[in-house]
């Protein structure tokens, strides 16, 4: 009997244990670790009170972007490209007419900075971003944000400042795309809401994490570095590299955003810049109503319904606390294990009593 114990004790038990742990590792450690390495995310939406939402950037283009029509710059082989531009296209003074804010109206379109040009497609010719950088709320009479136009088509798209690629593609970045007929149309405003977007940087859709990063001027530096200059419109480019003079140059700047005019952002790394980690989504709530101002000029408006701004934010399904508690948990339940079996076993050590003298 005693022969028999040593002999259970001495095998037996290894087995058992050795069985055990495969067990564990099979239904509970390997799928444990597969599941954080994957990394998967899911998104927590909260509210908080801004005191209005801060007012979404709006670029403006003529429908046409051509004053007689689009011009194949290439096949006209034009030796000043740039002035050609600024002939056949709308100037500023033919696309906006004026932006105001609120109904007391406050005019904001001789202000420094608010309204910058720029060309990069060239079906739309050259456009207008308007950038007020202030907090717009649900009191119209301050806050309402009127763009008033004239008598052509536009298009015109609602977006965060520092991401946004003019393009006709809604997936390629969170921009809302209107087409205004003011010749078949009443003055009207839309509702607006915004959510601030808080993405994880990983593997499955990789992101830029620092909060000051400028999707756009990522792309627009790196397309002078590949082209070795820039147009006289590309304000992020450093002013010291020279002026795009030869139509090769134009050729690879018109194919670069030619892609992007239609490319989802996700099916090829076109622009080499990464989508950033945070941004501004911007939403109309309804559909447009009718404006009850009263002008003959004709006006597109944004109101902000709330004060409040919604979040969004990226959170691991599996983070590093789930793993450590379920790997250890179930390393317990199957084999008895704990860190104090750990510290009990150096704690038997045959040589414990050495390395006691020794300190």
């Amino acid at each position: 009997m005693t022969v028999l114990t040593r002999y259970l004790r001495l095998w037996l038990r290894p087995c058992l244990q050795l069985v055990l742990l495969g067990v564990f590792l099979h239904f509970f450690g390997l799928p444990a670790v597969s599941r954080y390495q994957r990394m998967e995310v899911m998104v927590v939406s909260s509210r908080r009170d801004t005191g209005g939402i801060q007012a979404p950037a709006i670029t403006i283009a003529a429908l046409t972007g051509w004053k007689d029509g689009f011009h194949d710059i290439e096949s006209k082989g034009s030796s000043n490209f740039n002035s050609y531009i600024e002939q056949k296209t709308y100037n500023q003074s033919e696309t906006l007419n004026d932006v105001i804010l609120g109904w007391k109206n406050e005019s904001l379109l001789n202000q420094e900075g608010v309204v910058t040009e720029d060309f990069t497609v060239p079906p739309a010719g050259r456009y207008y971003t308007i950038n007020i950088l202030k907090k717009i709320g649900p009191n119209y009479m301050v806050d309402q944000l009127f763009v008033v136009l004239f008598n052509i088509n536009y298009r015109i798209w609602i977006h965060d400042p520092n991401f946004f690629i003019i393009t006709e593609n809604p997936t390629f970045v969170p921009a809302l795309l209107k087409v205004l007929e003011p010749n078949r149309t009443s003055s009207h405003y839309y509702c607006l809401t915004l959510t601030e977007v808080e993405e994880l940087d990983v593997p499955e859709d990789p992101c830029n994490t620092d909060p000051d990063y400028s999707f756009q001027a990522c792309v627009r530096k790196s397309l002078s570095s590949e082209l070795g200059c820039r147009t006289k419109w590309d304000r992020w480019s450093h002013q010291d590299i020279p002026l795009c003079t030869e139509m090769e140059q134009f050729r690879v700047y018109n194919n670069f955003f030619q892609k992007l005019w239609s490319n989802e952002i996700y099916e090829s790394d076109i622009t080499g810049c990464r989508k950033p980690c945070f941004y501004k989504k911007y939403r109309f709530v309804g559909d447009k109503r009718v404006s009850a101002s009263v002008s003959d000029d004709f006006s597109f408006s944004l109101w902000s319904v709330s004060v409040d701004t919604k979040t969004e934010k990226e959170q691991l399904v599996y983070p590093t606390t789930s793993l450590v508690a379920e790997f250890g948990g179930a390393l317990g339940l199957f084999l008895g294990f704990s860190f104090m079996v750990v510290w009990d076993t150096v704690g038997n050590f045959p040589y414990r009593n050495y390395f006691t003298k020794v300190i």
